[in-house]
């Protein structure tokens, strides 16, 4: 399923599972675009005001519009101030430790001067201590020497290029303080472009890290921007002559200012139109992730995906099958029991009586040692 704008994010379902979304045909008022463009057009406030709700992956369209989540929680921390949070941003996007974890160095073009001053004022800001600078051809290496530096920048987003990423602390700080990161990181690792003339601006940013690549797009959907991402493979790539190794890439691509959108941003998610969707035949082992809190739901690349309905139905029957037995009665529930209850199981579900019955076994034998009589 290849939702609109950010290939990334694409996921696989099985045909049976439930994916939240607001279809098109729930809403008033659709209308075609132009006789160029099979996209409907909606009212912004009546698609707004639609509820979503859980569908079969089967029965969804393209247009039908899936529901990409955004992490809602807040907890702030003093210790992440303005100077710590712009520092950060910058090694993100140029930072490294080097002489046995004693040296964080960031590289810049030597051009930089407004970003090489910043670098060092920061430095002195955090440390109490002068960074130094050194020239190797076009590059400019700020420096500094501090193990208690380096230290918080390795713990708070990692070591290496394709290793980094940003710690769960940062993660939930307030998107003001996000940004500043954010701000810094682009200004290291990013560009800005117009496509046309009249165009806003669009932001972009590239990584050679997935996980830092899928977290950058999280904090900034909690600032309601929507970022794509899209998987890159770079070959023949040279710096000063060198020949660099072939690496796949990440590239993070946002507006600030968005006309004629066609993602909504709704209340705490927002509403991604679904551009292709492609069936594939599928021949392995099927696991059921399952969500035993309500709303029993979690998520794929962002999108809210319900446990599926015959895993389910299948958790729920096998409750009901056990209700009243003893212990020894309660084993003898079998995945076949299971399913003749639900008045059978298509073939391709028949794992998800295994499933049930693997799991009622397990929380009898978990019930057994807890009480000692196992």
């Amino acid at each position: 399923m290849l939702p609109f704008v950010s290939p990334f994010n694409s996921f696989s379902v099985t045909t049976e599972h439930p994916v939240l979304c607001v279809k098109r045909q729930w809403i008033k008022g659709n209308r075609i675009s132009s006789s160029k463009c099979d996209w409907l057009h909606v009212n912004r406030k009546i698609l707004l005001s639609t509820k979503p709700d859980y569908v079969k992956a089967i029965d969804l369209e393209i247009g039908d519009y899936l529901i990409f989540v955004v992490n809602k929680t807040v907890k702030d921390d003093k210790f992440f101030t303005k100077e710590l949070m712009r520092l950060l941003g910058y090694y993100l996007s140029e930072g490294y430790v080097v002489a046995n974890n004693g040296v964080v160095a960031f590289a810049f073009n030597k051009n930089e001067k407004d970003t090489i001053y910043e670098v060092g004022s920061l430095i002195y800001k955090l440390t109490g201590k002068q960074a130094k600078e050194r020239i190797r051809g076009n590059v400019s290496e700020v420096y500094v020497c501090s193990r208690k530096l380096a230290s918080l920048v390795s713990e708070l987003c990692g070591c290496g290029a394709r290793n980094k990423t940003i710690s769960e602390r940062i993660l939930s700080l307030p998107f003001d303080k996000q940004w500043e990161m954010i701000e810094t990181y682009h200004i290291g690792d990013g560009n800005k472009y117009r496509r046309r003339p009249k165009d806003t601006e669009t932001y972009r940013i590239i990584t050679t890290s997935r996980n830092l690549a899928i977290q950058v797009q999280e904090i900034l959907a909690r600032g309601g921007i929507f970022a794509s991402i899209r998987k890159i493979f770079k070959t023949n790539c040279k710096i000063d002559g060198r020949i660099l190794k072939n690496s796949e890439q990440y590239l993070i691509s946002y507006k600030l200012e968005k006309y004629h959108n066609f993602v909504k941003n709704g209340k705490g998610y927002f509403l991604v139109p679904i551009k292709s969707i492609r069936n594939k035949k599928y021949i392995g082992e099927v696991y059921n992730f399952q969500v035993a809190s309500k709303p029993n739901s979690y998520l794929v690349k962002g999108f809210a995906v319900h446990n599926c309905g015959a895993a389910i139905a299948t958790s729920s029957m096998v409750t009901e099958l056990v209700k009243g037995k003893t212990i020894e009665e309660a084993l003898k529930v079998s995945n076949s029991a299971v399913a003749e209850a639900l008045g059978g199981l298509p073939k391709i579900k028949m794992h998800c009586s295994v499933l049930a019955e693997e799991a009622l076994k397990s929380a009898i034998d978990d019930y057994l040692k807890k009480k000692g009589k196992k």
